[in-house]
């Protein structure tokens, strides 16, 4: 694969997800999880002319996984407090 068709596919990634942050400057975590996703199928998409698709790929299924789990986790946290204000409140009433 020639060095402009790299070039060419490592431009087009860069302007896509500036021009998707652009249009998202708030990004939650499920927006966050959306764009990942989103470059994930780009990156897929251009598998049969992208040699580093597949480092790109393993490298955006990591970082998806992570994000997952740190959500997981503040989800959770979230409930265990509102669990623990809704018991107080009741404990003291």
């Amino acid at each position: 694969m020639s060095r402009s068709v790299l070039l060419f596919l490592f431009v087009f990634l860069i302007i896509t997800g500036c021009h998707e942050y652009h249009q998202r400057k708030n990004l939650g975590s499920d927006q966050a999880l959306d764009i990942l996703k989103d470059l994930q199928t780009t990156n897929a998409a251009s598998s049969p002319l992208n040699p580093l698709a597949v480092p790109i790929g393993a490298g955006l299924a990591g970082i998806i996984a992570m994000l997952e789990s740190l959500r997981r986790v503040e989800r959770g946290k979230r409930k265990y407090a509102e669990h623990e204000l809704n018991n107080n409140k009741n404990n003291h009433s």
